[in-house]
Formats: C-alpha cells, sequence, structure tokens
C-alpha cells in the first residue's frame, strides 16, 4: 500500500517539477499551474496552495507568451500605413522645395526608404513567423453574409426562392 506524500514531501516535489518545466520553458505559456498540477498528479488548487509565490516568481522570469495574430499584424499594419502617410508628406515637402537644397532632400529620402524597408522587412519576418506557429483564425471572424441567420442567403434552393433550380423537387413535406 502506498502511503501519501506528507505536505513538505509533496511541496519539495512539486518545486522539482516547477524548476524542471521551467528549465524547458521558453514563455509563460510552457509553465503553468495545470502542467505541475498534471505532473505531480494533483489538483492546481494543491499547487497554488503549496508553491504558490515560487511559481509566480519563476513565472515572472519567463516573457510573455505572444499575443494573438491579429494584434501583432494589426500593429505592423498601422506602423506601415503610419510610414505610408509620412512618405507623402515627404514628397510634398520635396515638391515645394523643388529649388531649395536638392542634396538635403536626397539624403532625407534615402533616411525614410531605409526606414520603410526595415518596416517591410519586420512585417516579413512576423509573417513567417506566423505561417511558422501555424496560427488558426477563429472562423467568427470570418463570417460572410449569409452567416447572418439569413438561411436563403446561405441556402437558395429554398421553396420560397423563386430562382430555386428547375426540376429540384422540395423534399421538405
Amino acid at each position: 500500500m502506498k502511503r501519501r506524500m506528507g505536505r513538505t514531501e509533496r511541496r519539495e516535489q512539486l518545486l522539482t517539477i516547477a524548476h524542471e518545466l521551467f528549465n524547458k520553458a521558453e514563455s509563460q505559456s510552457d509553465l503553468t499551474v495545470s502542467m505541475i498540477a498534471a505532473k505531480g498528479e494533483v489538483s492546481k488548487v494543491w499547487v497554488t496552495e503549496l508553491i504558490g509565490p515560487e511559481y509566480k516568481e519563476l513565472k515572472a522570469k519567463l516573457k510573455a507568451a505572444p499575443g494573438p495574430a491579429k494584434t501583432v499584424e494589426g500593429k505592423l499594419r498601422q506602423q506601415i500605413k503610419a510610414q505610408k502617410e509620412r512618405i507623402k508628406q515627404l514628397e510634398a515637402i520635396i515638391e515645394a522645395n523643388a529649388h531649395g537644397d536638392f542634396a538635403e532632400t536626397v539624403r532625407h529620402l534615402e533616411l525614410v526608404d531605409a526606414e520603410c524597408r526595415k518596416w517591410r522587412g519586420l512585417a516579413e519576418f512576423y509573417e513567417k513567423r506566423l505561417k511558422e506557429a501555424e496560427v488558426i483564425i477563429d472562423a467568427t471572424e470570418l463570417q460572410s453574409v449569409g452567416s447572418r441567420g439569413d438561411k436563403n442567403a446561405v441556402n437558395n434552393h429554398s421553396p420560397d426562392n423563386e430562382s430555386a433550380i428547375e426540376g429540384e423537387e422540395d423534399y421538405t413535406n
């Protein structure tokens, strides 16, 4: 018959498990109370009670889990949009200063071009990272017009629809 571990023995076991997971973890999502509880074969409540503060310290040392893909892409798109606006403003300045210092204008354009290339590189990098991570986009974001409850928009073969396919029989009766 197995004897149950005492509180101190169980605490030491859970701390060991937490440190093992921490050493393998790359982000906070790789170290959770659920993982420790499953490996230690105890409840999450018991893990939190026995090693709560130590767990929080370990987790705080890890970098945060990556945000949703749409947030990262959205921020990049906003930055790219801002850079395009800036390019338009600079082009307007160039036209206004056509008779001004040409060399200074060229240098300024080169700086803006380098900055745009940097942002494009970052956008490509994050898109590549998102593809590698196989991010799944929530289907509710991709709703079509017909998915708003209009059954006829989804199924044009309803008996009420005058443009129903000829020769198709109605088996709903």
